[in-house]
């Protein structure tokens, strides 16, 4: 009689089976490199910043940190230059979050139509913008908002119109920020809307034909509930990329004038790697992070509740 080895071996005290233990362990080895890549590029540089945010360490005046507390805090919401900041951030978000999105929206509605192969041109030529590096987008509204030979003031000329200097007025200077970013985004939310809306059955607009709504009716008891996750996704990455502004304001307006352009992440910069105050500089970043972890809180929080009242 031939016995099985492999059976007598999958059999424990009492006659139980036993299970082996590597296939219980497998999926956590294969989560062991990114659990570790996370650690240490995520994780770690996390801490470190919280750490740093709480010493005073200005590079220029000592080599180590000293502790100091929460006084970096204190000192940034007593600095009248980081309100200036806060509230360039909040607009330029306020102004370019809804337009970009319902620009999106509005240009993924069109190419979800039967185009034919012209969709597949406006499709690319919209996401082009997205895909340049954002110095380049801000160098080419650099030139279009030109004073002297700007594309916008020559035009203004041509019309009659005294052009005005959008680089060096307040009142225009954070608006020309907020159009060359809304001229590059448009694509992003344009894909993203495009996806969701290519993921809704037709089957439901079929049905709702059917009972007589018309595309109005259609396009709010159908569509907007139904997209209403790829709409929250959108926001949130939408308005992160807002709070994160840097790079046209570097270009384009350094900040000016009269710190009117000044946003967080251009403040932190100035703090940092101007100033060289790792803790006040630090101690932006971690506020600036704190403000994204509870509207993106808010805003997931209020989509679940609308998700539930709707369910």
């Amino acid at each position: 009689m031939r016995v099985n080895v492999n059976s007598l071996r999958m059999i424990g005290i009492g006659g139980r089976a036993q299970r082996s233990p590597t296939p219980l362990i497998a999926p956590y080895l294969f989560l062991l490199p990114q659990t570790a890549l996370v650690l240490v590029f995520v994780i770690l540089p996390l801490v470190q910043t919280a750490w740093f945010s709480l010493n005073d360490w200005v590079l220029s005046l000592r080599p180590n940190p000293v502790f100091n507390g929460l006084d970096n805090y204190a000192d940034l919401f007593s600095d009248a230059l980081f309100h200036q900041a806060l509230k360039s951030t909040v607009l330029y978000v306020l102004g370019t979050t809804p337009f970009a999105l319902g620009l999106g929206l509005l240009v993924a509605i069109a190419l979800n139509q039967p185009l034919g192969r012209i969709r597949v041109f406006f499709r690319t030529a919209f996401f082009v913008p997205v895909v340049v590096p954002t110095v380049v987008v801000a160098l080419i509204w650099v030139f279009i908002f030109d004073f002297r030979a700007g594309l916008i003031n020559n035009v203004l000329a041509g019309l009659g119109v005294v052009p005005p200097n959008w680089f060096a007025d307040v009142r225009f200077a954070l608006v020309t920020v907020i159009v060359a970013s809304i001229w590059q985004q448009i694509g992003f939310a344009m894909v993203i809307f495009l996806a969701g809306l290519q993921a809704i059955p037709r089957v439901y607009y079929e049905a709702a034909a059917v009972d007589g709504a018309n595309t109005r009716q259609q396009f709010f008891k159908v569509t907007l509930p139904l997209l209403t996750p790829t709409l929250i996704f959108a926001l949130v990455t939408s308005i992160i990329s807002g709070f994160k502004v840097f790079d046209q304001v570097f270009v384009m307006t350094g900040g000016g004038p009269a710190n009117s352009t000044v946003t967080l992440v251009y403040y932190l910069y100035v703090q940092a790697f101007e100033f060289f105050d790792v803790g006040r500089g630090t101690a932006a970043a971690m506020t600036l992070l704190l403000i994204l972890a509870l509207l993106t809180a808010v805003i997931l929080w209020a989509g679940n509740k609308q998700g539930d009242t709707d369910g």
